[in-house]
């Protein structure tokens, strides 16, 4: 079974966090029963809510430390805090996949199949989905 690691990067629209885990969670990578997941939440704002049908199955790592008005450079950041997280040690990752994801990507319901087959034949980064029809 693949390991999966999936981080959404949030700033200041709980609405549009709230769908995009809507969409993970109707998607393959969840509905399949294939991969073994990890869905982290990174909040950058105190305007923050998961719904309930969420609690429980998703992580929250809040930014803290970083004030709400400063937009310069948050996504850099919190993309090497995730990286770390996520793969902890170089030789031998936790994860196979590392998906990082901002708050408002949708992702499709067979993203998690495009991905593997991408992956399967070569591709190690993966920028968009958006030409997979």
């Amino acid at each position: 079974m693949r390991k999966v690691w999936v981080s959404l990067i949030t700033y200041n629209n709980p609405a549009i966090l709230n769908t995009a885990l809507e969409h993970l969670f109707n998607s393959d990578l969840v509905t399949s029963g294939k991969y073994e997941w990890y869905i982290e939440v990174v909040n950058n704002h105190s305007n923050f809510y998961i719904q309930s049908e969420f609690a429980g199955k998703v992580t929250v790592h809040n930014q803290t430390l970083r004030p709400e008005w400063s937009y310069t450079g948050f996504f850099t950041r919190d993309c090497n805090s995730i990286l770390m997280r996520a793969i902890k040690n170089l030789r031998s990752s936790l994860n196979d996949h590392i998906i990082i994801l901002q708050d408002d990507a949708l992702v499709r319901p067979d993203f998690m199949q495009k991905l593997v087959e991408r992956h399967d034949s070569g591709i190690d980064f993966i920028m968009s989905y958006r030409d997979w029809e």
